[in-house]
């Protein structure tokens, strides 16, 4: 008797145990929402971020504005419609993964996996594999700008406001998001676009009434500003059929432009090393590589606060042995004043928002609950086609680059506290 009470004891413990494994597999695959293919070949060997890139989840019809304003006209181009038609499906969400403005061919960026980690505090943790060239690859010399779109199920994320977090490979944060989900019915499950039955136009308008009195709000500001610094990118390159010989002539290079910008006025620090390579070059033939010599590179950048001077600045690094001359881009010296009369902007719209809306419900504001800043920066390089009137001989007169102007946006997210009039 003993023996059977061990063998159904046993029995009944196996079984536990395997249907637990069960429900742990099933929790670990309930909260992924996407799973792509994994492109372990892939990695990032650069140390440049562009500052152009663009992670988000597009939820509302308010979001893809945004993203109409952050994305450049070629991605919107290629990528607009299917963009609208998923955030306009009330059961799809949109993830977008732009790199930013690649100089060259041989950047990538593809959505590995997005998932939902649920807790007191919800993160939808989205898994981005990107793509540089290495040192020596052959690269097509055309600008390109690597994005990845994927749609995921609505119904997947969480309720409420949750934090969508972009990370790489190796968990590093690329961007985060702050996202309050649109309403739900509670019978159907679906997103509500409207508040309660008005159909009126322009009723929902990117804003979500939530019950126990509470109205979140979008607000939109975007201020215009002059750029007043420059940085550009230019690299010094030795080439011999020895590592030392490449080295040394990049280093007759370096030294004779090193002085030539110190000869120029820049001020301390205004000069500063990003990378140095040295690597070999190859000759392919009947199947075999040969090493034919070596390349040895260094990559510097130059901070300019008087844009008159930019075009002279340029023809100095060209008249000193300089052929490359990278990238160049407009920055603002005081950004945060910008960003502060942005987010001002966006802060007035938002208490407009909510006013109509209160007004329009018979309801008044009493207060707020919750503010979210979503803003997200953006840079404006200049074409590199731009730059080829410097590369001309040394008696040419300085090219001219003329600034366009910068523009600062912000984004903010207000739960107003509502209460009838």
């Amino acid at each position: 008797m003993r023996r059977k009470q061990r063998t159904r004891l046993l029995a009944t413990a196996m079984l536990i145990v395997a249907a637990s494994a069960l429900l742990a597999l099933a929790a670990g695959n309930d909260g992924v929402l996407y799973e792509g293919e994994t492109l372990r070949s892939w990695r990032w060997q650069t140390e440049t971020e562009f500052p152009d890139q663009y992670f988000a989840l597009l939820m509302t019809p308010a979001d893809l504005r945004l993203a109409r304003l952050a994305l450049p006209e070629a991605v919107w181009s290629s990528h607009g419609d299917e963009l609208a038609r998923w955030v306009e499906d009330p059961d799809a969400a949109a993830v977008v993964a732009y790199l930013g403005e690649a100089p060259t061919g041989g950047y990538g960026i593809r959505i590995r996996q997005v998932r939902v980690d649920r807790g007191i505090r919800p993160v939808v943790t989205v898994v981005v594999d990107r793509r540089s060239p290495g040192p020596g690859e052959f690269v097509t010399m055309v600008i390109t700008y690597p994005v990845d779109i994927v749609p995921i199920p609505q119904d997947g994320l969480p309720q409420g406001t949750f934090t969508v977090r972009f990370v790489d490979g190796q968990g590093r944060v690329l961007s985060e998001q702050r996202v309050a989900a649109p309403l739900r019915d509670s019978a159907s499950q679906t997103p509500s676009r409207s508040l309660g039955r008005d159909s009126r136009p322009g009723a929902a308008s990117g804003v979500d009434v939530e019950p126990e009195g509470l109205l979140r709000v979008t607000g939109y500001g975007e201020v215009t500003a002059a750029p007043d610094r420059a940085t550009v990118t230019f690299a010094a390159v030795g080439r011999a059929e020895t590592a030392q010989e490449a080295q040394q002539e990049m280093n007759v290079q370096l030294n004779g432009v090193l002085r030539a910008l110190e000869a120029f006025g820049l001020p301390e620090g205004a000069v500063r090393t990003r990378q140095f390579a040295l690597n070999p070059q190859y000759r392919y033939e009947s199947g075999q590589s040969y090493i034919v010599g070596y390349e040895a590179r260094t990559q510097l950048e130059v901070r300019l606060d008087q844009l008159e001077r930019l075009g002279e600045l340029v023809q100095t690094l060209v008249n000193n042995g300089i052929t490359e001359v990278n990238r160049i881009e407009y920055g603002l010296q005081d950004v945060r004043a910008a960003q502060a009369a942005a987010l001002r902007e966006a802060a007035n719209d938002a208490r407009w928002r909510a006013e109509t809306l209160a007004e329009a419900l018979g309801q008044r504001l009493v207060g707020i609950a919750e503010i979210h800043d979503q803003s997200q920066g953006a840079a404006q390089p200049v074409p590199l086609t731009a730059m080829r009137a410097a590369l001309a001989a040394e008696d040419a007169s300085a090219p001219e680059f003329p600034p366009n102007e910068l523009t600062v946006r912000a984004q903010v997210l207000v739960v107003f506290q509502t209460a009838s009039k």
